[in-house]
């Protein structure tokens, strides 16, 4: 956040014109010796000071150049350029709230003060006080119309708010206004992959490292956006690389480029997925967490446990936990829920405001006083729905609101965090041995970790025509993400279409791109593209109904389905799946054995080609797999909504039990009863 100290009087004596110029070419040493020339021969000139200071500061000299701000501020307490520059060394070395103290300051003096405006509003957006770093970046765009970087800032907070055509805008604005504007152009590219503009965030992101080539986190990105476009050509020459800058910033002490959620989708080994969560977590482990709790709530006082996330609404997060929330036991449960989402006016949103004791909405607090406000509410323990997911707040998590914490649903491995103790999962997901790669201690529910969404009232599921389906022909279903697919598992799919003429492969069309490179990849296999078949996603019972449709549903390796492979099973479609060796590709091996299927787990690709033709060729035990689901479903483990809600509730007992005893967190199991 530097900015080069500013010349205020133009008419001074050379000597400080030279300082100036030394600063600014970087000749930080030639600068400094001319300012203390300067100050040895006037002790009190500010301008020399000013520049000195920023000058020590870039030189890391944060001691000395925040005492000599102290000086020229004695000084000229209201001088504008001195309050932005010692704002700026306040901030690079962790004083938050003094750096805000002195762009205000700064401001009041100034109040056109472009930079100190966007300084100030990128202090608010780090704290997770969005509206009024909004503010202040759309006052700095007002002032200087051509600012870039205020247009690309204003881009950023536009899109944590979801504002999202409005951030498409200001990001191309900025980009408009300063075609080497990286940050905007990053932005663009995750407003073009939320939005399935595929083609455009592989623009932009190559755009960053033709301006940057070492930008590890557009490197990142562009890995990870090839893989939701299921374009694998350049994939293992940029996997090496972001290898490479990932390991170099971790040996640096630094946050590796790749994001903790995307290594997991790459990656299939736990202990190198714990690495790089670590990594994560480093800055989040200097923030200033509360005071302790001063005492442990009394034994057989009601839990007051809270849920923490962006996403209760109609998300597959909110889907899963709203049924969860309204079956826990009140007479032992107090449940709060603490939201920064948007309302979306959705069902989803109205069944967990309905179902949680007390809704709080903390969109407008910033992570501090979001942590205080749990702290206010007695919480005993916090569970984060988020993980390391796009828009999370682990900063309220790091500030310790609550005794005891918890992670749970959203992210399939460990958050890499010394401040949250548990992580809710199963031992199909998390067996024993992987107990290592864990920061957390496990809370193993009896079946699996996911609260499974049973289907409400059934949609008009139509006729296969209805949906541009074959009459006739086996139609095998996929509907995850484009990351989830890899050429390994590709290469097995295109296998079982070969040996299963007419059979059509219908899958989701994530983006504008999955849908022709796939069918580039059939045709490179020998398979007609015509055979891949590509659909939106519509409303959930919709997707069930026309789900009905397929034959059999075939799960992703690296990262299994989870809602995806519920989804299947509660439209009555057995899935074949992989067991893998991490967390993220295990799950459907956790729901297939909740869902009493566990023959349709393979444990190589080769197993789950031959388990795949083999319930193909035979239709009858295939029928008869459907409808035990169709029958079944009320009796499964995987769709016990009460004993699964029974289950989580003396999970939740237990964890908080233990604490109540003074006793660390520990391994808990819950059995079947």
């Amino acid at each position: 956040m530097d900015e080069p100290a500013q010349d205020p009087h133009a008419g001074e004596p050379a000597s400080l014109a030279q300082a100036l110029a030394a600063q600014q070419a970087g000749e930080l040493e030639r600068a400094a010796e001319l300012c203390r020339a300067l100050l040895a021969a006037e002790p009190e000139q500010v301008d020399a000071m000013q520049i000195l200071g920023v000058v020590l500061a870039r030189q890391g000299f944060f001691d000395e150049a925040d005492a000599l701000f102290g000086r020229a501020l004695d000084i000229a307490p209201r001088d504008p350029g001195l309050l932005f520059n010692h704002g700026n060394l306040l901030s690079r070395i962790g004083r938050g709230d003094e750096a805000v103290a002195r762009f205000r300051a700064a401001i009041a003096a100034a109040p056109d003060h472009v930079e100190a405006l966007h300084n100030l509003g990128r202090l608010h957006q780090e704290a997770g006080r969005l509206d009024p770093a909004l503010t202040l970046f759309r006052r700095a765009v007002a002032v200087r119309p051509l600012y870039a970087k205020g247009w690309s800032a204003l881009a950023t907070v536009l899109k944590s708010q979801g504002t999202t055509d409005e951030a498409i805008e200001c990001a191309r604005r900025a980009i408009a206004l300063n075609p080497r504007q990286a940050v905007a152009r990053l932005t663009l590219a995750s407003l073009c992959r939320d939005t399935g503009a595929a083609a455009e965030a592989i623009v932009q992101l190559r755009a960053v490292l033709e301006i940057e080539p070492d930008n590890g986190t557009a490197l990142a990105h562009l890995v990870h956006q090839l893989q939701q476009a299921c374009d694998w050509r350049e994939l293992p020459e940029l996997g090496t690389r972001l290898d490479q800058a990932n390991d170099a910033a971790l040996a640096a002490g630094t946050v590796p480029p790749e994001p903790a959620f995307a290594n997991l989708a790459r990656i299939e080994d736990p202990a190198d997925n714990l690495v790089i969560a670590r990594g994560w977590m480093r800055p989040l482990t200097r923030l200033p967490p509360l005071a302790p709790v001063a005492a442990r709530v009394a034994a057989g006082a009601p839990i007051r446990i809270g849920y923490l996330s962006n996403d209760l609404q109609d998300h597959p997060v909110g889907q899963l936990i709203a049924g969860l929330l309204a079956r826990h036991d009140r007479k032992r449960l107090h449940v709060s829920a603490y939201s920064w989402g948007k309302d979306d006016g959705s069902a989803t949103r109205a069944q967990i405001r309905g179902a949680a004791d007390s809704f709080v909405d903390i969109a407008d607090l910033d992570h501090q006083a979001a942590a205080r406000r749990i702290r206010k509410d007695g919480i005993e323990l916090l569970i984060d729905l988020k993980g390391h997911t796009q828009g999370h707040r682990l900063e309220i998590m790091a500030a310790r609101p609550a005794p005891i914490q918890a992670t749970f649903l959203a992210f399939p491995g460990s958050s890499g965090a010394d401040f949250i103790d548990y992580i809710v999962a199963d031992r199909i997901v998390l067996p024993p041995e992987h107990r290592p790669y864990y920061c957390e201690q496990p809370v193993w529910l009896p079946h699996c970790y996911l609260p499974a969404i049973a289907p409400g009232p059934a949609a008009d599921a139509g006729t296969r025509a209805d949906w541009g389906l074959p009459a006739d022909a086996p139609v095998l279903a996929s509907f995850n993400n484009g990351y989830k697919i890899e050429p390994v598992l590709f290469d097995a799919w295109m296998t079982i279409l070969a040996r299963v003429p007419g059979a059509v492969l219908w899958l989701h069309r994530y983006n504008d791109l999955v849908a022709d490179n796939l069918r580039r990849e059939a045709a490179a296999r020998h398979i007609d593209p015509a055979r891949l078949m590509f659909a939106d996603r519509p409303a959930r019972a919709t997707h069930l109904a026309r789900l009905s449709h397929a034959d059999l549903a075939l799960d992703t390796r690296i990262f299994n389905g989870h809602a995806t492979t519920i989804d299947a099973l509660a439209a009555g479609v057995p899935v074949v799946a992989l067991r893998g060796r991490h967390f993220a590709s295990r799950v459907a091996a956790s729901a297939l054995e909740a869902a009493g299927l566990s023959e349709l787990v393979a444990g190589t690709i080769a197993d789950y080609v031959e388990c795949s033709l083999s319930l193909l060729s035979e239709r009858t035990h295939l029928d008869s797999l459907r409808r035990r689901l169709r029958e079944a479903r009320e009796t499964l483990p995987l769709f016990d909504a009460a004993g699964y809600a029974r289950a989580f509730d003396a999970a939740l007992v237990a964890m908080a039990e233990r604490h109540r005893a003074g006793r660390v967190p520990g391994a808990i199991e819950l059995g079947a009863n």
